[in-house]
């Protein structure tokens, strides 16, 4: 385990070595720098609330999971990710197969852009959703980002749920995303400010699949589901 709580440098530098397994890394006060780096087999970042903007950047999590939420990244705070791959990374129970956002407030934000999200998973038998990413709280800004073949029982590649958090997608592709119940590839719920898809393309994502039609859903929302007083503005090629 690697604690980073120095409140003195307010910033920490961690390597991760490659295909070393069960390593924990703990972003308490400091700033989470990580660059170039494989973490695999059960490899697991928690970024507190108390923490300083932290930089993941060209870096794999492959295979890494939680018994609970967020199978490789577990984030209360600010994060940035760029040139990252996430695959198939889970959890036992609970819900993000690779990512858990549960921030102090709705503008703590997390920056993915030039990733990839494939093959993540949460359980398909305990109602855990978000195969990819989960947002409860928080501020959720993907730009030109990939989600293939991620599963979940709700929300196959991502959910936001609660009031406090709200999501921008730009330039964004979700295929072969798959939910047990509803929402093949995206569950829009949050209600903290609007919600942007823009340019952004859904291909063969299906829930509770009984047929074989892309996007398709005999429960609702086979590609996306939007909650009765979620705001979502969709634009562009999306």
């Amino acid at each position: 385990t690697i604690n980073i709580n120095s409140a003195d440098s307010m910033t920490g530098t961690v390597e991760i070595a490659e295909y070393v397994a069960n390593q924990t890394v703990n972003v308490a006060k400091g700033t989470l720098e990580l660059k170039d780096n494989t973490a695999v087999a059960n490899t697991h970042i928690n970024v507190d609330a108390g923490a300083g903007m932290s930089v993941l950047s060209g870096t794999t999590f492959r295979g890494n999971s939680a018994t609970t939420s967020g199978g490789a990244i577990y984030n209360a705070g600010a994060l940035t990710i760029s040139n990252a791959e996430f695959e198939n990374n889970s959890t036992t129970t609970g819900d993000g197969g690779a990512i858990k956002i549960n921030a102090t407030s709705s503008s703590d934000v997390t920056s993915i852009s030039n990733s990839t999200f494939t093959g993540n998973t949460t359980s398909l038998t305990s109602n855990a959703d978000s195969g990819a990413i989960s947002l409860r709280v928080g501020k959720l800004v993907l730009n030109n980002v990939t989600f293939d073949a991620n599963k979940a029982a709700e929300g196959g590649a991502i959910e936001t749920y609660t009031n406090d958090n709200y999501v921008e997608i730009t330039n964004g592709s979700f295929e072969n995303n798959e939910s047990v119940s509803a929402f093949g590839a995206l569950g829009v719920f949050g209600r903290g400010g609007v919600n942007t898809i823009t340019d952004t393309t859904f291909e063969s994502n299906h829930a509770n699949r009984t047929t074989k039609t892309p996007n398709a859903s005999s429960m609702g929302g086979g590609a996306i589901g939007i909650g009765s007083e979620a705001k979502v503005v969709i634009s562009g090629d999306a």
